[in-house]
């Protein structure tokens, strides 16, 4: 029996933990598609996360940024 996850179904703490993995694996070298297919979500949301992190900057890579609490802006941009 395959179960099948959508990333929008899950609660925002898992969300979180997602993201923030996602930006982790694509830092080790991971490319962002394997890692969108790994997660179960677009490429283009691995993108935004990594560049999310990346104008945080420093070794917390972002962290903040990626927690669930400062991602509705992402979501206002894509269905506005």
């Amino acid at each position: 029996m395959e179960v099948s996850t959508n990333f929008w179904s899950m609660g925002s703490r898992a969300q979180e933990i997602i993201r923030t993995q996602a930006v982790e694996v694509v830092k080790a070298g991971m490319g962002k598609s394997k890692a969108a297919e790994v997660f179960g979500v677009s490429r283009r949301a691995v993108w935004r996360w990594v560049r999310a992190g990346r104008r945080q900057g420093g070794h917390q890579g972002g962290k903040e940024t990626l927690k669930a609490t400062n991602c509705v802006g992402d979501l206002e941009d894509d269905f506005l």
